[in-house]
């Protein structure tokens, strides 16, 4: 397995950053579950990040979801909707922590709070989206760009990441020097 060869070869006992959307997720969550949850590589676990796919709470033995920006070994998931659209999925009792504020409750966190994202072309756009956790999901409105108008769309699955790129990789970041600070 790809998991194995990468700790056997090259993590060196260094930290590590689990990451995957959708389907990689779910492959993500298996790797947690096999190899990390309760195991002497979660203390290696800076955090995951596996938006996309329901991760329920319970299929996890001591892991779980990050409640601060600077929280380790645990897991960052969420789902992304407009507000008071029906998910695809059930999403009750699973991890969801808003990708603005790093924690599950439920305060909405303005565009302005969002560092940037990303649409088709790639551009980054600081404070394109809000983000509120509602009703089992990450609820958002319309990005704020001049053809926003067009977007019918209700489910942001495909936008997961990007709608939060910047925010994502200050969080990485950030949580990266608290695990060394906390366990060198």
């Amino acid at each position: 397995m790809a998991f194995e060869y990468y700790l056997k070869h090259f993590n060196r006992g260094r930290p590590f950053i689990l990451a995957g959307h959708s389907q990689g997720s779910l492959h993500g969550a298996f790797l947690l579950k096999k190899y990390i949850d309760g195991k002497e590589l979660q203390h290696r676990l800076v955090a995951a990040y596996l938006p996309g796919m329901p991760l329920p709470l319970d299929s996890f033995n001591t892991l779980r979801p990050c409640l601060h920006p600077e929280d380790l070994e645990c897991i960052n998931s969420w789902a992304t909707y407009a507000p008071n659209t029906k998910t695809s999925w059930n999403f009750e009792g699973c991890i969801m922590v808003n990708p603005l504020s790093w924690t599950t409750n439920q305060n909405h966190v303005k565009a302005k709070e969002n560092p940037g994202g990303t649409l088709w072309d790639f551009k980054l756009r600081p404070r394109l989206i809000d983000a509120q956790i509602q009703d089992n999901a990450l609820r958002v409105h319309k990005p704020k760009h001049p053809f926003a108008w067009l977007i019918r769309m209700k489910n942001y699955h495909v936008a997961d990441l990007n709608f939060f790129y910047i925010s994502i990789r200050n969080n990485a970041r950030l949580r990266v020097q608290t695990w060394w600070k906390e366990k060198k």
